[in-house]
């Protein structure tokens, strides 16, 4: 209204502006047409539109203060400043001097300017309140969440008139827009055109959410195939107790399904730790690329589903092989508990899909997919990362119904759930056969206990992605113990509204799986616990109609509408069906900025590329010239005898802060997931660590580890850019030669390795120079040790 106001004033200045015109003579006015009047409205009256933005500033700084917080600022500083004077009470008896005179004047002005500020804050928030209950009054009829939300609706309305605004830009003159906007009266005609664009805007934004696209076109999977699939997964369950898993070929299909069957004993789902989480086995691993590569750490996985996976394996690799024979595409697929079984059964198959193909060159690249139903998460942000470094994670596609409790079950402890689940897993099982009464205690029990460590992890999580220094949610770790899992993949939440929303960004999985199990109100509690396990069941009947459900993606997590009083269509209307709030909105859209500002940081150090190839070719050089002078590239650097080796290093040193900040942002994942696996950047860093060395930093092993993985080489085998670190640590230990048989076998290594570096060119020709600090070293060796060396060869020659 306020913004409305102020356009109908922009208006009537436009109004008088075109009379101060007529009075002045302008004969062109009178004899213009009605389309070039209105072009002539949009000239005078789009800069001021534009500038409504830059006038309602502190409006959009507004949306930014969280309410409850706001409100208990003072409250919280009044405790602490009672904390603190029962401190200086306590002290009082042993200290001496001003200190105490000091921090009683010190809290004196304290609560005085504390008094000021609270009733700074209750006649500002008196005023908000008096002008959210106006507006409110005369525009809907739900209450709002608190008074600040108004400003939401405000930022809303302006980022809408920007996007308008930029359209009119665009596309003036449009033929299009012309048309209704003659037939408009002059008075608010300027208002009206606004209006006019809003509504098409609103339009538009539905039908690009809600576009007519079908599930299978969305997530490149066909609706018969999805309906198989669940048909299957829920026919496993009634397998008997020694079939590990159902296999469904047809004749006239490319598919082969692979279900398997869950289990509803609490054993298969917890094991060993409060969360039953394990990590991967890295010698030998278990799985070689669920790891995070430069940082060196393995993923995390739920013991107890990584235990039945082990158990199948070795019955199904068989079947799997002749259906890859057969060039068939692979479904695997499971319904709760299963849903792991058909995670892990995947990432194996990725992983040995290259041996299929070697034993086979006539075998099919076609990848598999995996499809859960109601699936438990398995596991943690490094299984996340792992499959999107490798570009799987589009190969796995999880529905979930929205009020579903078990996808989100492994948020909370066994130890905080365990009665409750065991009933609860006894009336989901299908194969119980004594008559059971709805477990409405026991589900209203499990609701609140899930939900309450959901909220934990949740929230903790958001923290992470509004970018909060504070240090108070790290230290809390160190008591409170959180689930390590997390989701991964695409996930196609059922609204139960006819709708399904795909999300594929990971950290709005996760907020979607806390914040759309909310309650509205308390009385519909056990309506909704009770609900969260019967939604369980209803897989197959609820994706019957898979052919008719809208799509909305939820891809575009900035332009999201925060209020869900406000855009009641599209894409408001999905979120409202989602039941997300606006600090859930708020969260949605943190985590699409997290995910842009990796690509912008990725974007600022691929701009550096041109200044590391500049300097590696310099660094190139130079070492070119050392090796012409018969002096090693090592050698130079120690020496710095001249302005080129004080050049060279300086070079170095500008690489090595490049490095280093690339380090840093993998090191806290602020890079996108696939940055390891990008081939150019292992090239460029492999260059890097061959000739930016000496030392041993832990950039030079980042850059290892992407070369050694990149090959699928053992970890260490690339360690030829730590060379002369090795030869410098072997001449302190070979000062005295009395000690060259307890070095005997790190020589005798080191030699080994320098043979195949040298004859793979891995390590040039200069440090066999005559004065080279490795050839001086190794003549220093015992004499029958140095005749029967693999090297001699070299050094001799």
């Amino acid at each position: 209204m306020i913004i409305l106001r102020r356009l109908e004033f922009q208006e009537q200045e436009c109004n008088v502006t075109n009379n101060q015109r007529s009075k002045t003579g302008d004969s062109n006015s009178e004899s213009s047409t009605p389309k070039e009047r209105d072009n002539e409205y949009l000239k005078q009256g789009l800069p001021a539109v534009e500038g409504l933005s830059n006038e309602f500033t502190n409006v959009k700084k507004a949306v930014r203060i969280e309410h409850d917080t706001f409100i208990n600022t003072c409250s919280s500083l009044a405790s602490r400043i009672v904390e603190i004077r029962q401190l200086v009470t306590r002290c009082a008896s042993s200290e001496i001097g001003s200190f105490l005179k000091e921090m009683k004047g010190f809290l004196e002005d304290c609560e005085e300017e504390l008094k000021l500020v609270r009733e700074k804050q209750n006649r500002t928030m008196e005023l908000v309140k008096r002008t959210a209950e106006y507006y409110q009054a005369r525009g809907s009829k739900e209450k709002w969440e608190h008074p600040l939300q108004l400003f939401v609706i405000v930022k809303e309305f302006l980022g809408m008139v920007d996007r308008v605004c930029a359209d009119i830009i665009v596309s003036f003159p449009s033929q299009e827009m012309s048309e209704p906007f003659s037939v408009l009266d002059k008075r608010n005609r300027f208002t009206r055109l606004i209006l006019f664009y809003l509504r098409k805007g609103r339009e538009e934004t539905r039908s690009e959410t809600m576009a007519s696209e079908r599930l299978g076109e969305v997530i490149s999977m066909k609706e018969e195939v999805i309906k198989k699939a669940c048909s299957i997964a829920m026919k496993a369950h009634e397998l008997p107790e020694k079939q590990l898993y159902l296999v469904e070929k047809n004749g006239g299909s490319s598919d082969v399904i692979f279900g398997f069957p869950g289990s509803w004993s609490i054993s298969d789902w917890f094991s060993g730790s409060p969360f039953g989480e394990k990590k991967i086995d890295p010698h030998p691993p278990q799985f070689a690329s669920l790891r995070s590569i430069g940082n060196d750490q393995v993923a995390t996985v739920n013991e107890a589903f990584l235990t039945r996976f082990q158990a199948i394996l070795p019955q199904l690799q068989n079947e799997v092989g002749k259906a890859v024979a057969e060039r068939k595409q692979i479904v695997f697929t499971g319904h709760s508990s299963a849903g792991p079984i058909a995670v892990l059964m995947t990432v194996w198959f990725l992983e040995n899909l290259e041996k299929f193909i070697k034993s086979d060159p006539s075998t099919s690249r076609m990848p598999p997919i995996c499809v859960t139903f109601g699936s438990p998460l398995v596991g943690d942000f490094i299984f996340n990362h792992a499959l999107r470094r490798e570009s799987w994670s589009h190969y796995f596609i999880h529905f979930v119904m929205r009020y579903d409790i078990v996808p989100r079950v492994l948020l909370a402890p066994l130890s905080s759930l365990e009665p409750e689940l065991k009933i609860i897993l006894h009336f989901l099982n299908p194969k119980h056969t004594t008559p059971m009464p709805e477990p409405t205690e026991e589900a209203s029990a499990l609701y609140v206990t899930v939900m309450r460590n959901a909220s934990s992890v949740a929230c903790h999580a958001a923290c992470h992605l509004m970018g909060n220094t504070n240090k108070l949610s790290d230290t809390l770790l160190s008591f409170v113990e959180l689930s390590p899992y997390r989701p991964f993949g695409t996930y196609v939440f059922c609204t139960g509204d006819r709708e399904l929303v795909v999300v594929k960004n990971p950290d709005t999985v996760l907020q979607i799986l806390f914040y759309s199990s909310q309650l509205s109100s308390e009385v519909e509690g056990p309506e909704i616990a009770l609900r969260s396990v019967k939604d369980h069941l209803n897989y197959q009947s609820d994706l019957q109609n898979l052919e008719t459900k809208g799509v909305a993606h939820l891809d575009n997590l900035q332009g999201l509408p925060l209020s869900s009083n406000v855009g009641a269509a599209g894409l408001g209307l999905v979120l409202n069906n989602l039941g997300l709030s606006t600090r859930a909105r708020l969260c949605l859209c943190a985590a699409g900025e997290l995910e842009e500002q990796k690509w912008r940081n990725l974007e600022k150090i691929n701009k550096k590329k041109i200044d590391i190839e500049r300097g590696l070719l310099a660094l190139e050089g130079y070492k070119t010239r050392c090796e012409a002078g018969r002096l090693s590239y090592y050698d130079a650097f120690k020496l710095s005898k001249d302005t080129d080796d004080f050049n060279a290093n300086v070079k170095r040193l500008e690489l090595a802060g490049i490095f280093d900040e690339i380090k840093e942002m993998l090191k806290r994942y602020e890079l996108p997931d696939e940055f390891e696996g990008h081939r150019e950047w292992i090239d460029i860093g492999t260059r890097y660590r061959r000739i930016a060395e000496p030392g041993r930093p832990k950039r030079y092993r980042y850059t290892q580890r992407w070369l050694e993985y990149a090959l699928k080489i053992s970890a260490g085998s690339s360690g030829e850019s730590c060379f002369w670190a090795e030869v410098e640590e072997l001449c302190l230990r070979t000062i005295n030669m009395g000690l060259f048989e307890d070095v005997k076998a790190h020589i005798l290594s080191l030699e080994k390795q320098v043979d195949k570096w040298v004859q793979d060119r891995e390590l040039g020709d200069d440090i066999f120079f005559e004065d080279s600090t490795f050839v001086k070293w190794w003549k220093t060796l015992p004499q029958l040790h140095r005749s029967g060396s693999c090297i001699a060869k070299f050094i001799n020659n």
